[in-house]
This record gives C-alpha cells, structure tokens and sequence, in this order.
C-alpha cells in the first residue's frame, strides 16, 4: 500500500510539472552601461627609459584586450595646466619638434617622448596622464562625444559613474 501511494505522489507531480506551460515575455529594453564598455586612468611617471632620441615610459593595463585591440579606442591626455589629447607635437628649445605620442598593444601601454634631433629629448620630469579605453559599443552609443576633448570624456564617464583607476608604471 505504502509503494502505491509513493507512485501516485510520482504520478501526480509528472502530470503536475509536464502540466505548466512556460511562457515567454516581451524582450526587456537594454541594460545601462556597464564599465566593461569603458574604463578611466590616471597614469603618473617620474623616470623615463632612454632609447635614441626617445624617452618612453611603459603600463601594464589588462583591460587593454583584444577586443578593445580590433575594435575599441585608446585615448590618452597630457597634464599642461589642461588635459591635452595625445598625439601632440610642440617646437622645443633650438627649434626641434617635440613629439609626444601613445602606442598599445593587448595588455600594454606606452607614452614615448621624441624629437627630431639626435639625443634624447629632456627627461620631462613626473608627469601626469588619463587614460580612456572604449569599446565599440561604447563609441556607438556616445557618438556625439567630442574624444579630443578630455573634459567632456570626464564629464560623460562620471554621469555613468565610472571612476578612474591609479595604474604605476612598469619598472
């Protein structure tokens, strides 16, 4: 007796289940911006690596993947009393240009500092730096953004809340 009440509890939760009907809703509108899509730095460096006429300077910066690689943007700003959009060439003492400009690759990034004379150009001193890493999704959805200009970029990253990340050097 006790084996035919346990079938009929099992027969009874079979047609229960098998029963229901799983019904499926409207799509939900899109999620908000999440930081994967964007990410802020701040970059600082007292000392400078010497190759030629370049002084270089080199991060470590993960979220720099292959994804943002292929697809996404880097952008980096100088601290000269204002954030000034990297690549940018000025003349230096006796008439050289100065240039000062970004390079990544997957997990690096690199500020060089050049001219157009033989040495190197004069070590800098500290500097300071922001960094923006975009994804596509992120340039598609903000396509009114001025990138060249890093206080709209800052003002738009912390309306979404996003808030800039302190990464040293490589020594």
């Amino acid at each position: 007796m006790n084996k035919i009440k346990k079938l009929s509890w099992l027969i009874a939760l079979v047609f229960a289940i098998s029963g229901c009907k799983k019904e499926t809703g409207p799509q939900g509108p899109p999620g908000p911006m999440g930081n994967a899509n964007v990410q802020s730095f701040t970059l600082t460096t007292s000392w400078w690596n010497y190759t030629g006429n370049i002084l270089s300077q080199w991060w470590s910066i993960p979220e720099i993947t292959q994804d943002i690689y292929d697809n996404g943007m880097v952008m980096a700003y100088r601290d000269v009393g204002y954030w000034e959009a990297l690549p940018t060439s000025y003349t230096g003492s006796g008439g050289s240009t100065v240039t000062w400009a970004h390079y990544h690759d997957i997990g690096v990034f690199e500020i060089d500092i050049s001219h157009n004379v033989s040495g190197a150009p004069a070590d800098p001193g500290t500097e300071y730096f922001k960094l923006v890493i975009a994804s596509s999704r992120f340039m598609a959805e903000n396509p009114d953004l001025d990138w060249h200009n890093y206080n709209e970029v800052n003002q738009r990253l912390k309306s979404l809340g996003i808030k800039e990340q302190l990464i040293k050097p490589i020594k």
